[in-house]
């Protein structure tokens, strides 16, 4: 039995009708993509060391995802025929039974439906776009849809020795063949469809990719798929990707399994109730037996019993918690004398995490979270021997909430133990993104660089920041990780952060902004690359008194470091007779772990109307996040 690396939590459906309309509006773009650069292979972009430069974001035409075959008259696929090479999938008698079940119950089986990440080769031909980050010793791919990150590591190294693994992307080790790049994709789970009219494989898929530039801005894209249990023969599928050229277009969050939970948080709008005074709103606090958005869904409940929580990540043991520090440095800002990578930027890459506590607690790092029925009997000892408020200004250490504001923060901390109504549930219980600035010490996270781009991968989502100083999104679109845009000052990165939904929580503490706030970044470092403290102004008069600013600092890991199951979460790569290197897991979250997400252990009284329902699988956690 393999071990799988996986977890869970919602359910959100899209049409066909609405995605085609999406590719039928891009359509009109990416069909003249073809006629830009068509030459030669020596026009097409290629990195310094001379291998193609396949960076860019890219989306297919093809409807490849609707059905790998041939097909017509169909109300949920439009015609499409088909991508496979010789025209159908070689399923052996079995499996064909299978997939004739699986074609039967597409609308309602397919695991896309749940937003679960697509695996591979489907993401490639999903309808939508994807952003592809290449650097010499690797391609990073981000897909949108479910802002799913997946790794082709093109460094030499060998797929994992350990061949119990199982990856809903599969484990990709890709080289070159003149200036074509060859993917071996293994060490899959049998989690995934091919495609929404319930195509399939099982454990022993074996894919091998072949990406080859026809021109500066098509990839024609080609995928021998291998499962003996499964196809009676390898068969081979090809489309055709397309550059994205339209001026300013870029990736935008789509952490669809959220969408069931978005009305809780930051928390329901019933909260603030209309001011008859006539002024914006009335500022108080709602009391337990207020109603919630959908008082017949969720009536309000009476104290639920306590039940175990999730395990905590251990705070001192070597090789498997962090070693906390009590201070922060001192580091200006500055001149950068470091290292710089070809385009200029000083060169921060690597593995990176938060040096004094985890998200318990924001304003007391150390102080764990009020009110823990199972602290275990831990001292915490003399406030002033603990880490400081993460709240560098205002002196005192706390953020300056208006008064309602401050009402409804303790009432959900007070809550944290107990969450008998949705909004109690921490929204990354729920797998939902950890957002700012609860990223950078939930688990640590990596720093990866490209020309015109800082890529921050954490454990829960990741971020983009562009650096081409193009424009942010209308205001009105709201999202998790928000809109960001930086640039270099000296050794200061400097982030301008709009479009945050705000609904995730700065921690276990209730803490929290509006949809109004704007965040102003400032990643410090110092000239050894050893560290940098992330250095962030908060300024949201919906929720505050004034602008308030965090300060957070951070140190580098590398394979020196003792791997831990907190801050320096990697794997040993398999590169036989050479210098130890570092694989990274698969960040998955929200894929299968049951009723984890859905609702808290203790909040039996949480109705079923309040969560989606879940499938029928055991629950499952990954390495990286089995420390809620």
């Amino acid at each position: 039995m393999k071990k799988p690396l996986l977890q869970s939590a919602a359910r959100a459906r899209h049409g066909w009708h609405a995605i085609a309309a999406l590719s039928a509006t891009v359509g009109c773009f990416l069909t003249l993509s073809s006629a830009y650069g068509a030459g030669g292979a020596a026009e097409i972009p290629r990195l310094a060391n001379g291998r193609p430069d396949f960076s860019g974001i890219w989306q297919t035409l093809s409807a490849a995802d609707y059905d790998l075959e041939a097909h017509s008259d169909r109300t949920d696929a439009p015609p499409f025929a088909g991508a496979i090479q010789g025209g159908s999938i070689p399923y052996v008698p079995k499996a064909l039974e299978r997939k004739r079940r699986n074609f039967a119950a597409r609308l309602t089986a397919d695991p896309r439906l749940e937003c679960w990440t697509l695996g591979t080769p489907r993401g490639i031909y999903y309808p939508e776009p994807f952003q592809i980050f290449e650097r010499s010793q690797d391609l990073t791919i981000v897909f949108q849809f479910g802002d799913t990150v997946r790794d082709i590591h093109t460094n030499g190294t060998l797929h994992p020795l350990d061949t119990d693994n199982e990856f809903w992307l599969g484990d990709s080790r890709g080289h070159w063949e003149g200036d074509t790049l060859v993917v071996d994709v293994r060490d899959f789970n049998d989690q995934t469809w091919l495609d929404r009219a319930g195509d399939f494989h099982d454990e022993a898929l074996h894919v091998v990719e072949r990406w080859k530039f026809l021109d500066a801005n098509t990839i024609h894209y080609q995928a021998t798929l291998d499962d003996p249990g499964i196809y009676s023969r390898p068969w081979t599928l090809q489309i055709l990707l397309y550059r994205h050229l339209e001026k300013n277009f870029h990736l935008i969050e789509d952490y669809c399994y959220t969408l069931d939970y978005d009305q809780y948080y930051p928390f329901p709008p019933s909260y603030r109730r209309p001011d008859p005074a006539g002024s914006a709103e009335l500022r108080r606090a709602p009391a337990d037996g207020d109603a919630l958005i959908d008082a017949s869904s969720t009536p309000a409940a009476p104290q639920a019993p306590k039940a175990p929580q999730a395990p905590r990540a251990p705070q001192a043991s070597a090789g498997l918690g962090p070693r906390w520090e009590k201070t922060v440095p001192k580091i200006a800002s500055g001149k950068w004398t470091g290292k710089r990578l070809p385009d200029g930027q000083p060169d921060v890459q690597g593995d990176w995490s938060n040096t004094i506590a985890n998200q318990n607690n924001f304003t007391d790092p150390q102080g764990g979270i009020p009110g823990d029925p199972d602290r275990r009997g831990r001292p915490l000892g003399p406030r002033d021997q603990r880490a400081p408020s993460r709240v560098s200004d205002p002196a005192d250490g706390q953020i300056p909430y208006q008064p309602w504001a401050r009402a409804i923060q303790q009432r959900l901390q007070a809550n944290f133990f107990n969450p008998v109504r949705p909004e109690y549930i921490e929204p990354l219980d729920r797998c939902a993104p950890a957002g700012i600035p609860k990223s950078f010490y939930w688990h640590g996270f990596e720093i990866r660089q490209f020309p015109g781009y800082v890529l921050l991968l954490f454990n829960s989502g990741h971020r983009i920041i562009q650096l081409d100083g193009t424009p942010h999104l209308p205001a009105s679109m709201k999202l998790w990780m928000g809109d960001s845009r930086g640039h270099w000052e000296g050794n200061t990165l400097v982030v301008d952060v709009s479009n945050l939904n705000s609904k995730a929580r700065f921690g276990r503490t209730g803490n929290f902004a509006s949809e109004n706030v704007h965040v102003v970044e400032r990643y410090v470092f110092d000239n050894n690359g050893r560290r940098f403290n992330y250095v962030a102004t908060f300024d949201d008069p919906t929720v505050y008194t004034r602008a308030w600013t965090a300060t957070i600092p951070m140190r580098r890991f590398t394979v020196a470091d003792r791997p831990n199951e907190w801050s320096y979460e990697v794997l040993t790569a398999n590169a036989p007779g050479r210098p130890p290197l570092a694989d990274h897991y698969e960040r998955i979250c929200q894929e299968n772990n049951g009723g984890f997400g859905h609702v808290a252990a203790s909040a039996p009284a949480v109705t079923a109307a309040a969560q989606p329902p879940a499938r029928t699988q055991a629950p499952t956690q990954t390495p990286t996040q089995a420390t809620h």
